[in-house]
C-alpha cells in the first residue's frame, strides 16, 4: 500500500513516522501544496517571529518550547499565483530592513532551498533550546512533505503529526510540562456570526474557541502565548467586533489579550498570553505598521 492510501485510511489520527522509513513522495506529478504569497503571509509570520524571540528573552534559553500548530502547512509549498505587490517586493528585496523576521526568511530559502517558510520552520530556526512540535494539517501531501522534511531531525525533535482537522486533535487534549507553549492558528477568518448550516472547517468560528479554552486548560502548568490571524471580514465581520468576540470567549480560559496587529481593514493577527509576566511590552502593531510601510511599494 503507498503512503496516500495510508494517510486516507488515517484521516484523523495522529501519525508517527520512523526516521529510517522510506520515504516517496506520494503526489509526484500533481499538483503541490501552495502558499498565497500575500500581506496575510507577511502579518502572521512577522508576528510569530517576534512572539519567539519575546518568549527566548523571557525565557532561560535552554527552556523547552512546545509549538502546535492548527494549520501546519506544507515546508515545500510554491505560490498559489502571482500573489501581491508588497509580499513580492518583500521576498525579492531580502534581507530587506534587516528585521529579524526578513533575516530568518533568506536564512531558511538559503540553507533549505524552500520558498516560503512555514510557521515550523521559522520557530525551529530560531528557537535555541529544545523543541516539540503538535502539527495539525489536513492536506495528505502536505503531512508528506512536513514528515519529509521531519526526517533529517527526528532524533532531536519529536513531533506529532495531526492527519485531519485540527479539531479532532485538540478535542483529545494536551498534557503538561516544563517550558512555555506557543499555539498558532491560521484560519482563512473568524467569523464570529457563524457555525452556518453547513460550516468552513477553513474558518474559525466562536465553538472553536471554546474547544480551544477546553484543550489548553491541562497546559495551566506553563506560560503560554496564542496568536490567531484572521484575513476576512466578511459576513459582517468588522476587526473591531472579531476582536471583541475573541477576547470575551478567551477570557474564560485565563487568556489576556496582548496585542492585535492589523495589516489592513481585513487582516488582523490577535496575541494572547497566559501565565507569561515575563514577556515584554513590544509594541507590535505600530512596529509592525511602519515596518509595512518601508517595503518597496
Amino acid at each position: 500500500m503507498d503512503l496516500l492510501a495510508i494517510l486516507k485510511r488515517s484521516e484523523g489520527k495522529t501519525l508517527e513516522f520512523k526516521r529510517d522509513r522510506p520515504f516517496r513522495s506520494p503526489h509526484s506529478g500533481m499538483l503541490m501544496p501552495t502558499y498565497k504569497g500575500n500581506k496575510g503571509n507577511l502579518l502572521q509570520h512577522w508576528v510569530l517571529v517576534e512572539l519567539v524571540e519575546l518568549i527566548r528573552t523571557g525565557m532561560s534559553s535552554a527552556a523547552l518550547l512546545c509549538f502546535i500548530d492548527a494549520h501546519a502547512m506544507s515546508p515545500y509549498a510554491s505560490p498559489s499565483g502571482q500573489g501581491d505587490k508588497v509580499f513580492g517586493r518583500a521576498q525579492s528585496t531580502l534581507p530587506g530592513q534587516r528585521s529579524l523576521y526578513e533575516q530568518s526568511w533568506l536564512e531558511l530559502r538559503k540553507n533549505l532551498r524552500v520558498d516560503y517558510p512555514t510557521s515550523a520552520l521559522f520557530v525551529r530556526h530560531l528557537w535555541p533550546g529544545g523543541i516539540k512540535f503538535v502539527l495539525c494539517e489536513s492536506d495528505s501531501r502536505s503531512v508528506d512533505d512536513i514528515a519529509q522534511w521531519h526526517q533529517s531531525f527526528a532524533h532531536e525533535v519529536p513531533m506529532d503529526l495531526h492527519f485531519g482537522d485540527w479539531r479532532d486533535r485538540f478535542r483529545r487534549g494536551f498534557s503538561g510540562g516544563d517550558g512555555v507553549c506557543l499555539v498558532s492558528f491560521d484560519p482563512f477568518m473568524y467569523d464570529r456570526n457563524g457555525p452556518p448550516r453547513r460550516p468552513n472547517p477553513g474558518n474559525l468560528y466562536p465553538p472553536d474557541l471554546e474547544l480551544i479554552g477546553e484543550a489548553l486548560r491541562d497546559l495551566k502548568s506553563v506560560p503560554l502565548v496564542l496568536q490567531l490571524s484572521t484575513y476576512s471580514a466578511n459576513n459582517s465581520n468588522s476587526l473591531p467586533d472579531v476582536l471583541e468576540s475573541v477576547e470575551n470567549t478567551l477570557k474564560s480560559a485565563g487568556l489576556k489579550r496582548y496585542a492585535a496587529v492589523r495589516a489592513n481593514g481585513n487582516m488582523m493577527s490577535l496575541v494572547f498570553t497566559r501565565d507569561f509576566a515575563e514577556i515584554q511590552d513590544a509594541n507590535l502593531e505600530q512596529r509592525f505598521s511602519d515596518w509595512l510601510d518601508r517595503v518597496p511599494k
